[in-house]
């Protein structure tokens, strides 16, 4: 059953239902004495998307990509030393070496919009109309972005829609195209690496080895090109502009994970006490499912909430697809 009526709570001994409620009216409390967002930016990353439409439109008049992307990078004061500030090439490429631009915003379009007919698909078989319905309606966050000018620029977009794709189709006994969505979603932004090691790590623990063996074909693809990717990084990095890795990690905690959640588009006007309340009480359902939907979802948005507790940078709360998609 992907929907079991039974959640991994049901029957606990006393002792750890009382350490789970603490904790998670700990987490209520921490983040209404201390969650005061700025302004959230409705332009769905502003400068960001700008420097990745000139790269696109800079491809589409014949530079190459490293090129196109150290000239944006450089010109808007983005560091270039480190691989971290580099995107993969394979979403601006490909974009790049359209007939029309718009073909991309509508590939955005269809594709945010089949991950609502996969969830009908299998919610309906075991769920009520309005349980699906609901469930439809709190999904509609990729597809309300793809509408907007621009957004289908933005890579944690497409990986978080193409783990969304991954997850859906995975569970829906579509293994392969589950398969090839992940990993598009890892080629796409590197960011999706935590979901592509948590369907690794259950394979092997459901003793599927073929789809393992996959998982862990995927990932090598993945780490070759990113050789690759740095060997051309290279050639331009300067290396008095070097944002190293000790630098993400910042330990900005609890309050930094209450903001990257307010980049859903449903949560873009409500209150900063709601999203302290909310957050915590969706991460006791999601931690609680049982099953391999469950399963799948829980211990991937549980290790991006574990990875903004310790690293990220003031800027990245606008880019943390990921975890608001899912």
């Amino acid at each position: 059953m992907l929907f079991p009526k039974r959640t991994r709570y049901f029957n606990i001994p006393c002792n750890t239902a009382r350490l789970t409620i603490t904790m998670v009216v700990g987490l209520i409390f921490l983040g209404l004495v201390s969650f005061t967002s700025d302004n959230p930016d409705k332009s769905g990353g502003g400068e960001d998307l700008r420097c990745y439409r000139s790269i696109v439109d800079r491809i589409r008049s014949g530079e190459g990509y490293y090129q196109a992307a150290y000239s944006e990078l450089v010109s808007r004061g983005y560091p270039t030393g480190s691989i971290f500030n580099w995107r993969p090439p394979l979403l601006a490429w490909t974009f790049g070496h359209l007939p029309d631009l718009r073909i991309a915003q509508a590939a955005a379009i269809f594709l945010s919009l089949f991950t609502i007919w996969l969830w009908v698909n299998i919610s309906s078989m075991e769920l009520s109309f309005g349980k699906v319905a609901a469930g439809s309606i709190l999904l509609l966050g990729a597809p309300i972005y793809s509408f907007l000018p621009d957004i289908y620029l933005a890579h944690e977009f497409w990986a978080a829609t193409f783990i969304s794709v991954s997850i859906l189709t995975y569970v829906n006994g579509r293994r392969f195209l589950a398969f090839t969505a992940g990993i598009l979603a890892l080629f796409i932004r590197e960011l999706s690496l935590p979901f592509v090691a948590v369907m690794l790590v259950l394979s092997l623990h459901e003793r599927k080895y073929r789809e393992a063996l996959l998982w862990a074909s995927g990932f090598a693809a993945f780490l070759i090109m990113m050789v690759f990717h740095a060997f051309y990084i290279k050639e331009f990095a300067q290396p008095d502009n070097i944002y190293a890795f000790e630098n993400w990690v910042t330990f900005r905690g609890w309050k930094f994970v209450l903001e990257t959640t307010r980049m859903h588009p449903y949560l873009f006007l409500l209150p900063d006490w709601f999203i302290a309340v909310l957050v915590p009480i969706m991460l006791l359902g999601i931690s609680g499912w049982r099953g391999p939907l469950g399963s799948r979802i829980g211990l991937t948005v549980g290790i991006y909430v574990l990875i903004f507790f310790f690293i990220g940078q003031d800027f990245n709360r606008r880019t943390t697809a990921p975890i608001n998609q899912l």
